[in-house]
């Protein structure tokens, strides 16, 4: 039988010790579940199913809660993908918008930032008439099924100067579209 060095008890509590530091890494919710399939319910990637809601914005450009009148809330769908890639279309006239492309990265717990740039057009024409950039702030419930956002669009014309009506303001709810 061979006998433990103090070589052998070194890498015995080093082993020990990363395991308990990955396990409470992975405690509340994240790491492996009992089926040994990975969990990790703080995770923002994965297509999801959005409504938006255009809202009036405060004194400093941020979105209020209050509803623009007569604007409806529309459907949209975002993909958070891979290496903070992300990509936007919505329930609105193809002829008139373009996809939207973008990026999107973690800041803090459960809360994300993104931003997209998409291109508009003259639906009767098909000019293009300028981009418009949107920037959310996130934030993932804790089962990692559903989100809401806050945030603004900057409007531009084509040649991408500030258009009319130069920034509003949205708040959105998601769900994951399976």
């Amino acid at each position: 039988m061979k006998k433990f060095t103090k070589n052998t008890t070194r890498v015995a509590w080093a082993a020990a010790t990363a395991f308990l530091f990955t396990s409470a890494a992975f405690a509340g919710g994240d790491g492996f579940g009992g089926d040994g399939q990975w969990r990790e319910v703080d995770r923002i990637e994965g297509t999801w199913n959005v409504k938006v809601n255009i809202t009036l914005c405060n004194a400093s450009g941020q979105p209020t809660d209050t509803p623009v009148p007569n604007v409806p809330v529309f459907d949209a769908l975002a993909m958070f993908a891979a290496n903070g890639t992300f990509h936007d279309t919505n329930a609105s006239n193809p002829a008139a918008r373009s996809p939207g492309f973008g990026e999107w990265h973690r800041t803090g717990a459960r809360t994300y930032r993104f931003a997209f740039k998409l291109f508009r057009f003259d639906p009767l024409n098909l000019m293009a008439i300028g981009p418009q950039v949107v920037r959310h702030d996130v934030v993932l419930a804790r089962d990692g099924q559903s989100y809401t956002s806050r945030g603004t669009a900057e409007w531009f014309d084509a040649s991408g100067n500030p258009a009319p009506p130069f920034k509003t303001c949205s708040i959105s709810t998601a769900t994951r579209f399976r």
